[in-house]
Formats: structure tokens, sequence, C-alpha cells
């Protein structure tokens, strides 16, 4: 298992919150994340200590 941590960032790009996700792959971050992202109504990026896994923009981002 992984440790991530994920940002939940307004339209602005300011930090709103955080969380911590331990999750086995990249892959279930980003699933997890998407949900939080939905969940919340705020963009949130994924990190894995320095490295920047994802970004998943909140459902009112992209909805046409």
């Amino acid at each position: 298992m992984a440790d991530y941590r994920c940002y939940l960032v307004n339209n602005l790009d300011q930090i709103q919150s955080a969380t911590n996700l331990e999750c086995a792959e990249d892959s279930e971050a980003m699933l997890q994340a998407g949900e939080l992202a939905q969940s919340q109504s705020l963009t949130v990026e994924i990190w894995s200590g320095a490295r920047l896994v994802g970004r998943v923009p909140h459902a009112e981002t992209w909805r046409l």
C-alpha cells in the first residue's frame, strides 16, 4: 500500500482542505479522488510524496 495526499482546490487553485489516502496503486488513488471531487464539488490534486499523480476536476468544470 502507498500513501497519497489529496488537496481539494477551488477554481482559483487555492487549497481548501487536504486528506490522506492509502491505496494499492495510482489508479486506485485516482478513482477515490474522483469520488472525492464529485462529493465536495472541488478539484482534487493527488500527490505521492513530491510526485503529482494526477488532477481530477469536479463535475462543474468539465460539464457541457
